[in-house]
């Protein structure tokens, strides 16, 4: 199973540059950096995936919840690595950071990622009813407010 893990993790970063995601650790400064200084708008997500992982785990008892957390982390920095950045808030918790992103577009975002999620852990973590990820809150910048920061901060409860 490490040696299927380190496989799909080497393909996705095949795609382009290999993504690094943040953690909370990091300063919050380089979170924000990251994602651009001349964007016009930011729009910000929270994103869920504990019911998706809940699944996964499942479905693969051997997995490590941490672990898995770790790869999914890894995976949303690949998926978003031409469109926007993944912070890392807590286990099954993100926030994603899309640059100039329209809000009409995240029902076929959030679709697309659920497709690209489901694919990852073979056909038992895949199944038809296994949930997918859900927006818990968005916010954009700067409509919803002068400090980038404060609104991450806000999306990270």
């Amino acid at each position: 199973m490490h040696e299927a893990r380190a496989a799909r993790a080497d393909a996705a970063g095949a795609i382009g540059a290999r993504p690094e995601p943040l953690t909370l650790k990091d300063e919050p400064t380089r979170f924000l950096s990251s994602i651009g200084p001349s964007r016009k708008t930011v729009l910000l997500l929270s994103l869920s995936v504990e019911d998706y992982s809940r699944s996964v785990l499942k479905a693969h008892e051997h997995l490590d919840p941490f672990r898995l957390h770790e790869d999914l982390s890894y995976f949303l920095g690949s998926f978003l690595s031409d469109v926007g950045k993944v912070l890392s808030v807590k286990q099954g918790l993100f926030i994603l950071a899309l640059p100039d992103f329209e809000t009409a577009g995240v029902d076929l975002f959030v679709h697309q990622l659920s497709q690209f999620l489901r694919g990852l852990f073979g056909s038992n973590g895949a199944r038809a009813d296994a949930a997918g990820p859900r927006v818990l809150r968005s916010v954009s910048w700067p409509a919803d407010g002068a400090d980038l920061e404060s609104l991450v901060a806000s999306l990270s409860s």
